[in-house]
């Protein structure tokens, strides 16, 4: 309990200073590697309390740590643990020399956005796939930390192969007209197999999916009261 609340402290520093989340990941590691000789502790702490330690606990106490040591090096020897933005110099179109700071590709989200598809109405209608999934790519271009694609395939084959080796997941929607008004869907889907994780449904105007994601928490999520509009599926 006490490793778990650290651990959420400590993701809530990293979130807050903007450091790699792989922190979390690393001390998790070693939380877990760790409790071979933390049982054996608790079962003996009051002989090695005493610095009592039998041929075992000698071995099994210094090579836990050894192992810890070299499994955590090949798992994130090459991870970027620094800060997840950097500083950057340009010129703009005055000539001027400006800085910005922005998120490092190692940190951001990818997401490829496909037009929506129109489930009923006529051919004078049929813009509107792309307009959507452009509006919708500019929408979410605002988030610093997301690296956006835009694409025009229909079929859930193509979607995927294309979204499944860099991306975890892809939005797509459908649209269509009913009693004079349009009515649209945002799909949120996992890249390997198409599912749905989020969908947002919503009548007469754009579907927008950037209520969906927290730039502070780097995360998708439900808002509360959103959850009439939602339906949620993680398995």
């Amino acid at each position: 309990m006490a490793a778990w609340t650290f651990l959420q402290f400590f993701e809530w520093i990293l979130n807050r200073y903007e450091i790699s989340p792989k922190w979390v990941d690393l001390f998790l590691w070693i939380f877990v590697g760790a409790i071979p000789s933390v049982l054996i502790y608790l079962y003996h702490q009051d002989r090695i309390n005493k610095r009592v330690l039998n041929l075992r606990e000698k071995i099994i106490f210094p090579l836990n740590i050894v192992l810890i040591m070299v499994i955590t090096y090949f798992v994130f020897g090459s991870a970027d643990l620094g800060a997840t933005t950097k500083e950057i110099s340009y010129t703009n179109s005055l000539g001027d020399l400006e800085h910005k700071r922005i998120t490092k590709e190692a940190f951001r989200i990818g997401m490829p956005i496909f037009a929506f598809d129109q489930k009923s109405g006529d051919s004078a209608s049929l813009w509107l796939g792309n307009g959507i999934s452009t509006l919708l790519y500019y929408d979410l271009a605002q988030d610093k930390n997301m690296t956006l694609r835009l694409f025009h395939k229909t079929t859930t084959t193509e979607k995927i192969k294309i979204s499944k080796t860099f991306n975890k997941h892809y939005l797509d929607g459908e649209f269509y007209k009913k009693d004079g008004s349009f009515y649209i869907k945002t799909f949120l889907r996992k890249s390997k197999n198409g599912k749905i994780i989020f969908e947002y449904k919503q009548g007469n105007t754009i579907a927008s999916a950037y209520h969906l994601y927290d730039p502070e928490k780097k995360e998708w999520l439900l808002q509360e009261e959103e959850k009439n509009y939602f339906t949620k599926d993680l398995d």
